[in-house]
């Protein structure tokens, strides 16, 4: 019975001992665990009034920087059916103010009838000092191009609401004409798909990283794989496009199957932005919006202090073209250090201390039973 007693109790400091470790490994791994936040703008209009320039909306305006092509382009909030959105017209560029380097996901409801002269873009980039407007033509046919066809903007991975389909289209380089053309695919045959003049239909790009996702109206469409980065050398010569490009770009349907495949592809591989490019046509959209997932400091300690940004900055202030200013981004509120963390130490040492005073109270206890005997 006494072996029994003392077996008990040996188990008993054991337990304790290994519940001990084991709180103090679980502590610590949630003390270095990042929690992430999805971070969402709001891409709705049903707050400004009707009428309102695109400029100066509440929320919309906020994200996004709204750039007229000249005088005569207009982008107003109109209603229809109780709903609002934003109606465009002519020239008109819209880009995102934020750049990003990792995944996001863009998505926009749009209603339009002029097809390829209208794109929603993903992956391009904008020389602020040497621009290439997503409205602007490339010219490449016209400055006799012989290996692709001319479209709008210089950059990235476009998509554009044709009749009968939808078409994307993957901006590259040629060594003729402006060295700078476009291949594409239509994608016909698409269930769910409405006519895109008298109805909205919903665009979705995610942005994986070497892979580019895109949906509408939340069915699959197509997938664009990237790889192989590098530079092309005349673009030196010509700094509005003038980035670090994936030159390997692979479109595939929604089964997977291989559609499109080129090497010489000018799909930005880092500081790039979304965009929608206009060009002198017309266009409405609602619920315009960027996600993406944001590492929250842990609650324990406080953010390090944000360094004010510098003219250099690649979210640098528009030029005095723009017809939007973006909105001064708030500087993190300091957080008091909290007090959570010494508080955790001392529970985990008074729980250790009454582990080892159990241990020797057990084996003293038990030398004294022995000597007994």
């Amino acid at each position: 019975m006494k072996n029994t007693l003392c077996c008990v109790k040996r188990r008993t400091a054991g337990l304790t001992a290994f519940l001990l470790v084991f709180f103090l490994l679980f502590s610590w791994g949630i003390r270095g665990t990042a929690a992430t936040e999805t971070i969402a703008t709001d891409g709705s209009f049903e707050e400004d009034d009707v009428g309102t320039d695109a400029a100066n909306t509440l929320d919309f305006a906020i994200d996004w920087i709204n750039e007229k092509g000249n005088d005569a382009a207009t982008a107003v909030v109109m209603e229809e059916n109780e709903g609002k959105y934003l109606h465009i017209e002519g020239f008109y560029e819209i880009y995102s103010y934020d750049l990003f380097d990792e995944g996001y996901t863009f998505s926009v409801d749009a209603r339009t009838g002029d097809g390829a002269l209208v794109g929603f873009f993903v992956r391009s980039g904008r020389n602020p000092a040497e621009k290439f407007p997503f409205y602007e033509w490339d010219w490449y046919v016209e400055q006799e191009g012989k290996n692709g066809e001319s479209g709008i903007g210089g950059s990235g991975i476009s998509v554009h609401l044709m009749t009968d389909g939808v078409r994307v289209n993957i901006k590259n380089y040629q060594d003729d004409g402006s060295h700078v053309s476009n291949t594409y695919y239509d994608f016909t045959g698409i269930e769910g798909y409405q006519n895109p003049a008298e109805n909205f239909n919903k665009i979705t790009i995610t942005d994986e990283g070497t892979r580019i996702v895109i949906s509408i109206n939340e069915k699959l469409l197509a997938t664009v794989e990237l790889s192989d980065i590098g530079t092309y050398e005349t673009d030196t010569e010509k700094p509005p496009v003038d980035f670090v490009y994936y030159k390997t770009a692979v479109l595939k349907n929604a089964a997977g199957e291989e559609v499109v495949k080129i090497n010489n592809a000018r799909v930005v591989a880092e500081e790039y932005m979304s965009a929608i490019g206009v060009r002198n046509g017309k266009l409405d959209i609602d619920n315009i919006v960027i996600s993406y997932e944001e590492e929250q400091p842990d609650p324990t300690e406080a953010p390090e202090e944000t360094a004010a940004p510098t003219a250099n900055a690649s979210t640098e202030k528009p030029d005095t073209t723009s017809t939007v200013k973006p909105a001064a981004t708030n500087a993190p509120q300091e957080e008091e250090p909290s007090d959570s963390g010494w508080i955790l130490w001392a529970v985990i040492a008074a729980a250790a201390a009454a582990a080892i005073i159990l241990i020797i109270t057990v084996i003293v206890r038990k030398k004294n039973k022995n000597r007994e005997k």
